[in-house]
């Protein structure tokens, strides 16, 4: 790990400086998921874009604590530089892996930026999580596009036979459409397709999409069986290094967390995830301490593209967050609190090691 000292501490101690970026790179996708949370009526948002300049500036503001950065929209690549983006991540700050959330639609141009990467960044874990709701055209149908099932999969297996360094896995979203049939999707990806790295997710209500109240319980019962039928056949990322075990270990206390919190919404452990350890960019320059709280933490254009300096001035955020006991079942708030936890950071930090 780069500035190993340096992220410990962040992480540990100050808890004040972004160890994790979402960085939002389009709001445009070809697909339409009844689920999204984005507008797509909304016609500005759909033309946000940072320019190549502003990007490069700001991940040079990024100082030597960032650890991950995780590329989503949208579809991200849709966007024509995110070759380039990634390069201004990979040589401009401190990240240890690339995270990419993907429909896995444009299998030509996934394989080839990801055999490239690979081998220009051999220490830098690379992992593409590819989405899928359903089977065959149940899949391809829901989330409108074509074959989209077929092209996922395709997308999987050439992913997985490239480096190394290069993680791919199937998330799978449990949402009102889907949790009568969790088992069925399990067994095809697991044992049809040959899948064995699977990631559950569950839906939040976010932007303009509202859970379905009367399918609430359903959702959570699916989400657990999913969960349990992951861990018990042991489809969590390759074991073979500090920070996947880590990880993967992390991911079973969030696991049970969030079923705690999907019915019952309750406060558990200190938010240090928001305005402190992560951060949301969207492609209009806003910046979020995460995707579900409506408290923005400023534009990068009014800070020169400063990451660093636009962070500072959230301290009064931070507090509000901590004071209020700020919690949701936002996936990637819950890793880094989890990460962060005294009640936990050991545990984590002995299951990489050993």
């Amino acid at each position: 790990m780069k500035n190993f000292l340096q992220k410990s501490l962040n992480i540990g101690v100050s808890k004040n400086k972004p160890v994790s970026l979402i960085h939002f790179l389009t709001n445009q996708c070809n697909a339409r998921c009844p689920h999204c949370f984005i507008d797509f009526d909304d016609e500005t948002a759909q033309s946000d874009k940072l320019s190549l300049e502003s990007i490069n500036k700001m991940t040079k503001s990024m100082g030597p604590q960032l650890m991950n950065v995780n590329f989503t929209g949208g579809e991200p690549f849709l966007d024509t530089d995110i070759e380039t983006i990634c390069e201004y991540y990979l040589k401009n700050t401190s990240i240890d892996s690339m995270f990419f959330s993907t429909n896995g639609a444009m299998t030509s141009k996934i394989i080839k930026i990801a055999n490239r990467l690979s081998k220009a960044y051999p220490k830098v874990i690379f992992t593409y999580s590819i989405s899928i709701d359903h089977i065959g055209d149940k899949h391809s149908d829901y989330r409108r596009v074509k074959k989209l099932y077929e092209k996922a999969i395709d997308s999987y297996r050439k992913l997985i036979e490239i480096g190394k360094n290069v993680q791919a896995n199937v998330t799978v979203t449990v949402c009102d459409f889907n949790v009568d049939d969790i088992e069925e999707i399990f067994n095809e990806l697991y044992i049809n397709e040959k899948v064995h790295s699977i990631t559950a997710n569950v839906v939040r209500n976010e932007g303009v999409y509202l859970i379905n109240k009367d399918k609430a319980s359903a959702i959570n019962h699916a989400y657990k069986k999913l969960v349990d039928l992951i861990l018990s056949n042991d489809l969590q990322y390759k074991n073979d290094n500090f920070l996947a075990k880590m990880m993967n270990e992390k991911e079973k206390v969030m696991y049970n967390y969030l079923l705690d919190n999907f019915l019952n919404p309750h406060y558990v452990l200190p938010c240090h995830a928001g305005a402190g350890l992560l951060g949301v960019i969207y492609p209009n320059g806003d910046v979020y301490p995460c995707e579900v709280l409506d408290k923005k933490m400023g534009n990068l254009n009014d800070f020169d593209f400063n990451i660093l300096e636009l962070w500072a001035k959230n301290q009064e955020l931070r507090n509000w967050i901590k004071d209020t006991k700020c919690h949701c079942t936002y996936e990637c708030a819950w890793s880094y609190n989890i990460l962060s936890s005294p009640k936990h950071m050991g545990k984590l930090a002995l299951k990489g090691i050993l």
